[in-house]
């Protein structure tokens, strides 16, 4: 149902009119439950297509917005829509944040199999061709390609491919990555730093199922990025054998994740990911979803990987700080627990406050032990600067909720 709502809005001199329309949509219940609901849809554009005023989703390479007629992609479109509505809400009503005040619509691709560009936009057809993944695109930059267009900050949510039990990881690999991809992975920091932490950690012994599964999640599992490195696949297989799928247009958590990457590229650039940039977008993601885990039952959409618990025990280590680790859980678990810990004595809003203004200071070269203790207790002396109990109260937890962690 489509309902067109004339507004009294004078804009540039003339009517402003938005459109609303519901439909069927993934959320998720009191019990965190995945479940089909119908859902009302806002700030639409158009009177037959998921096309609004933020937002605009299209079907892989296609510039027509999905229609809502269209039965096979209506109800993957609107889950979409209805969770970068929400998250939209959850930033601009609490955040003073310029990519929300810009009035370019941010173009959405569901079923989205070709890779990206940073100078052609597409990769060539025949360089990669992508499942069970999600990429927050950054818009161009000066230098692309003669004849193409420029574009804004984007989201393409590739298609779910159930990966079977008897597949290898070195076969795994040939749906989600690239020849070109690859020989990046090998020739960066993965090379060492995976054969560095297979000695540290596993020291030559077994590992336990639960160790194994861990320590896959951390290294091959990304929300944001889904990569397997051929020199780790060769090390670990016989450990790994089940289905790797994930609907990423499907679930809203990691909706919630891909956006808050386009959200704080006001302050870090869409495209580098690190412990600290990983943090930070799994922890709005959890925070807008009211959950305190990313993929928590969310089976029918998510086989062979396990959820990230800000719940789950957790110590620090120092290599969790490598880029390689992004995707542990240890930074999550950090900023939940100082949500938690700041929000007894000021309330979570304002601990809330304190982690988003302390983002705007980090740099990709951040740590969690190191830099980002300090910009928090920098930043709780500049908001509390006229109440010095009060600010030594903050910082000490701070400091307490670092220690019990094992920073």
């Amino acid at each position: 149902m489509t309902k067109i709502v004339f507004l009294l809005i004078a804009i540039n001199s003339s009517w402003s009119w938005a459109i609303e329309h519901h439909c069927i949509a993934n959320v998720r219940d009191e019990k965190q439950r995945i479940v089909k609901k119908e859902v009302s849809l806002q700030e639409l554009r158009s009177i037959d297509s998921f096309k609004g005023r933020f937002f605009e989703i299209l079907e892989g390479e296609s510039e027509e917005a999905i229609k809502f007629s269209n039965k096979k992609l209506s109800h993957r479109a609107c889950t979409v829509y209805y969770h970068l509505s929400k998250a939209r809400d959850y930033f601009s009503s609490r955040y003073d944040i310029a990519v929300l005040k810009r009035s370019r619509r941010i173009r959405v691709r569901i079923n989205m199999t070709r890779g990206w560009s940073d100078t052609d936009y597409y990769m060539h057809k025949d360089l990669v061709t992508s499942y069970n993944n999600v990429y927050a695109i950054p818009a161009s930059k000066r230098r692309i390609t003669e004849g193409v267009q420029p574009w804004g900050p984007e989201l393409w949510f590739s298609p779910a491919k159930a990966i079977k039990k008897k597949s290898t990881l070195s076969k795994t690999l040939d749906y989600v990555t690239t020849k070109e991809m690859r020989t990046a992975l090998l020739t960066g920091v993965f090379e060492g730093n995976v054969q560095n932490f297979l000695r540290q950690r596993v020291g030559g012994e077994e590992l336990t199922a639960l160790e194994s599964e861990v320590y896959l999640a951390s290294f091959l599992v990304s929300i944001g990025s889904i990569v397997f490195i051929p020199e780790l696949a060769k090390t670990v297989s016989k450990l790994f054998n089940k289905t790797v799928y994930l609907d990423t247009a499907m679930i809203p958590e990691v909706i919630y994740h891909e956006y808050t990457h386009i959200v704080l590229s006001d302050f870090l650039d869409v495209g580098k990911k690190t412990p600290v940039t990983e943090a930070y977008a799994n922890f709005f993601a959890s925070d807008i979803s009211g959950s305190h885990a990313i993929l928590h039952k969310a089976h029918k959409y998510s086989k062979g990987l396990i959820k990230i618990s800000a719940k789950d025990p957790a110590k620090f280590d120092y290599w969790m700080d490598d880029p390689s680790a992004a995707q542990f859980h240890i930074g999550f678990k950090l900023l939940y627990e100082i949500k938690k810990g700041l929000g007894k004595i000021i309330g979570e809003e304002e601990a809330r406050e304190i982690i988003f203004q302390t983002y705007k200071k980090l740099s990709f070269s951040s740590t969690l032990q190191k830099d980002l203790l300090y910009e928090l207790v920098l930043t709780v002396k500049e908001i509390y600067q006229n109440n010095p109990g009060l600010m030594q109260k903050l910082i000490l937890e701070l400091r307490l909720i670092y220690q019990e962690l094992g920073f």
